[in-house]
């Protein structure tokens, strides 16, 4: 294993291998044996240090540090000082510097430095931990490096049956250095989520009912008492539709929220491709003051539409129909039944900065002209930026998106499951990996399956579905993209959903990886 010192000029967002390639320390990682060969730099560290940080106010309220992405383990320094320690690729990081920057000594020492440590070398000693959770022989599907499903990383890094094994390291989103004003805020994320009225996720929403309009800030900052939001949403030729203030404004020292009510027939209804138009809409918000002053504001593309994943109990009108007796487990669009035809949708690359909205347009328009309408974002590895829903909204494309967990089992100790908890909440709500392993376990180890079986649901169950519920009301969620489905479904027990296992009627089903069952 070759062991350097290397010091090169590096961007932002980037990964260790991209800056070490356009400085020519390497070849193109694509190139030949350059998976194996370039090895020695998964297994280093690295440090991305900035020059002095210029036109930094001392006068300023507050001062922050925020990074949209960071893979994945860190330690943090700013103006010398230890700030932070990052472990998780998928979380969006955010830090109050401002007593730091007071005590900075001098203008060159205003330098941020972010130190990356090796993700393989990281996950070889959590794994060898005293103590650590172990699982049957053959449930853990490995491929280059090992113990991924320690460490919340990109798995698909570690190598998989189609990629290479890069396992890069590097701020991979952009980063900021924010500076505040009383009575002044920074919006971090904002989700605005539409739904019929009383509709629950997982319902057969009625859709004679008006649309709620439910949207959440993210914010850091001083956020004065009495704040209000304000909404306008237009048409995509700047028509206003309709305005006012968000009603039931709720604010915490981080979120603030609020809903309105939009009447079913001021808008027209989003359709997937082939089925009808994909009607978008604006929808912007302003952050007021008491004193009726803005001090945020932002304006997100929507879609008003009802898509849920069916999986109710069939019918006696199914039943008349011929329809074999069971659950059912389509999509409904609109109240419309449909039929996905699709694709898996890989990462496009093996280093995310370089992938571009424009080669995510040029990709989507493929599914578009291969008279496809939906596209399952597979489950190990990054989770969608913005700009590719966008690109599938405005072509008709639904993306049925996944947790990003894959081919494991994965820990239950109390500091993985509160990591993947933050995870959850902000990233978009998704769905999960398949429960392929629960049947490896039942094959390997049949006494421990209820042991594993009990950690399957600790993570999928106890933990990610509240962080999808507590967060929208539009999104089906389903803790296997492979699964048999729920047995029953009742919001009035904390976790609603029972999943069904092995209890199956007799018949045969259809599954990734799954042998037919009678």
């Amino acid at each position: 294993m070759k062991h350097l010192n290397v010091s090169v000029p590096a961007h932002l967002p980037s990964q260790a291998h991209l800056d070490l390639y356009a400085n020519r320390v390497i070849g193109d990682p694509y190139y030949g044996l350059n998976d194996f060969n370039l090895r020695w730099v998964a297994w280093s560290n690295w440090t991305y240090t900035s020059t002095p940080i210029a036109g930094l106010s001392s006068n300023a309220s507050s001062t922050w540090l925020q990074f949209d992405g960071l893979d994945t383990f860190t330690s943090i320094d700013f103006c010398g000082q230890h700030v932070a320690s990052t472990n998780n690729q998928f979380r969006q990081y955010w830090f109050d510097v401002s007593y730091i920057l007071s005590a900075c000594p001098s203008e060159q020492e205003k330098v941020l430095s972010i130190n990356f440590g090796s993700a393989p070398k990281i996950a070889n000693a959590i794994a060898n931990e005293p103590g650590q959770e172990t699982w049957p022989e053959g449930v853990q599907i490995q491929f280059e490096f090992l113990n991924r499903w320690f460490i919340r990383k990109e798995q698909s890094d570690f190598g998989w049956d189609w990629g290479p094994a890069f396992a890069p390291a590097g701020p991979w989103k952009p980063a900021y250095v924010v500076q505040l004003e009383k009575e002044q805020i920074q919006v971090r994320n904002t989700l605005v989520d539409i739904y019929r009225q009383g509709q629950l996720p997982l319902t057969i929403p009625d859709q004679s009912q008006p649309w709620i309009v439910n949207a959440s800030m993210d914010y850091y900052g001083d956020l004065p008492s009495g704040a209000e939001l304000r909404y306008t949403l237009t048409d995509m030729k700047n028509n206003t539709i309709c305005s006012g203030d968000l009603n039931d404004v709720n604010s915490t020292d981080s979120t603030i929220t609020g809903q309105t009510m939009i009447p079913n027939g001021a808008v027209d209804l989003w359709w997937p491709n082939g089925m009808g138009e994909q009607n978008l809409y604006y929808f912007a918000i302003e952050v007021i003051s008491p004193s009726n002053r803005s001090i945020a504001s932002v304006s997100k593309r929507v879609g008003f539409r009802t898509i849920v994943l069916n999986e109710y109990p069939i019918t006696d009108a199914q039943l008349a129909q011929g329809i074999a007796a069971g659950n059912n487990w389509h999509f409904e669009i609109n109240g419309h039944e449909f039929y996905a035809k699709g694709s898996n949708f890989i990462p496009p690359d093996a280093f995310w900065p370089r992938v571009t909205p424009e080669r995510i347009d040029t990709l989507f328009d493929s599914v578009v002209e291969g008279n496809q309408n939906m596209l399952r974002v597979w489950s190990s590895g990054a989770y969608s930026p913005d700009y590719m829903y966008d690109s599938a909204d405005v072509r008709g494309i639904p993306l049925w998106s996944e947790f990003e967990f894959g081919d494991a089992l994965y820990p239950v100790n109390p500091e993985f499951l509160a990591n993947v908890a933050d995870e959850a909440r902000y990233s978009p709500a998704r769905n999960e990996l398949e429960n392929l392993e629960l049947d490896l376990v039942n094959e390997s180890a049949p006494e421990e399956y209820p042991k594993y079986l009990r950690q399957y649901e600790t993570v999928f169950l106890d933990t990610l579905l509240p962080a999808v519920f507590e967060n929208t009301r539009s999104i089906s969620y389903t803790p296997s993209s492979t699964s048999n489905g729920w047995q029953s479904l009742n919001f009035s027990n904390p976790i609603p959903i029972v999943e069904r296992y092995n209890n199956l009627r007799s018949g045969y089903i259809y599954g990734y990886g799954s042998s037919v069952k009678n």
